[in-house]
């Protein structure tokens, strides 16, 4: 898999456990989100896609901050081990914004 289709996968799935929250989550899953109402098609699509808005944007303002991605071990995606030295050498060098991206 690509390093941009991780990038994206893993956003999308930070953005939405940050926009429904654990418990919404789980009774979403087990088929009971409002206490017993069943919800139609258009509804459950509506909810996901402000779902989904909202956490993407609550993750981009989280990332974009200062050290918000490079500064965070949970989604930041390390340079492999075998390219340590190189990356170490180049950052030397003064070409550590590239190393970044």
């Amino acid at each position: 898999m690509k390093l941009t289709k991780r990038i994206c996968l893993m956003l999308f799935v930070a953005s939405f456990i940050a926009a429904t929250g654990c418990a919404t989550l789980n009774d979403i899953l087990k088929g009971n989100p409002s206490g017993g109402e069943t919800l139609d098609e258009a509804t459950v699509i509506a909810g996901i896609r402000e779902a989904l808005k909202i956490g993407t944007q609550n993750t981009v303002l989280s990332t974009s901050k200062l050290d918000g991605y490079l500064g965070n071990q949970l989604i930041r995606i390390a340079v492999p081990e075998q390219l340590v030295s190189v990356a170490s050498t180049l950052r030397q060098l003064g070409l550590g914004s590239q190393v970044d991206q």
